[in-house]
């Protein structure tokens, strides 16, 4: 999967952020970090 896909299913509430992260192949905490200094 794409992380554009991913993330857009993370936005759009059809994944939690352990789930993406899992897609992406990091942890929760990390895809919390990458979303926490990324968003504006």
């Amino acid at each position: 999967m794409r992380f554009d896909e991913a993330y857009e299913g993370w936005q759009n509430g059809h994944l939690t952020q352990a789930e993406t992260g899992r897609l992406l192949g990091m942890s929760e905490r990390n895809f919390r970090r990458y979303i926490g200094t990324n968003e504006s």
